[in-house]
């Protein structure tokens, strides 16, 4: 017997509707873009739901990007960043492309959940300042700067 999800929860269909979006957004990334990847951004509030998780998994396997940071928000942004940093790992991405928790005040408050075999913070080899600031929006603007108009900014 095959297990299906109920189309009936809102959390099945969020993932499903999402899904659909990354596939469609691929293909035309995939036209347009042929010969060279694309320079992204991810900004996740990853560790409460799974629709982080299925993109930034889709993110790395249509190979279609060049994921220069993913920022995480959302609350408990370090243990978010250490949750990422698992999923780029299993991803096969290697520990160049900068984990950033957002240390900004009022980033939100929601609970992360964090696999038991997650990495530890100083394993995750996060992006962090050593004062506390928060770099997230820094970072930002300089990818911003440097890839202008072809930098694009998935908001998940």
């Amino acid at each position: 017997t095959i297990l299906m999800p109920s189309l009936k929860n809102p959390k099945v269909m969020s993932a499903l509707l999402l899904l659909a979006y990354l596939v469609s957004l691929a293909a035309i990334v995939m036209y347009k873009w042929r010969d060279r990847k694309i320079p992204i951004i991810i900004i996740s509030d990853i560790g409460t739901d799974p629709d982080d998780i299925l993109a930034i998994m889709v993110a790395c396997a249509v190979q279609k990007f060049d994921i220069l940071a993913v920022i995480t928000t959302g609350g408990d942004t370090i243990n978010r960043g250490r949750v990422a940093r698992r999923w780029l790992n299993i991803a096969g991405m290697d520990h160049e492309t900068p984990v950033v928790p957002d240390l900004a005040p009022g980033s939100g408050n929601t609970k992360c959940f964090v696999p038991e075999d997650t990495q530890s913070e100083e394993e995750s080899f996060l992006t962090v300042d050593k004062a506390g600031d928060d770099l997230a929006a820094d970072i930002i603007i300089k990818l911003a700067k440097e890839h202008k108009r072809e930098l694009g900014i998935f908001a998940i």
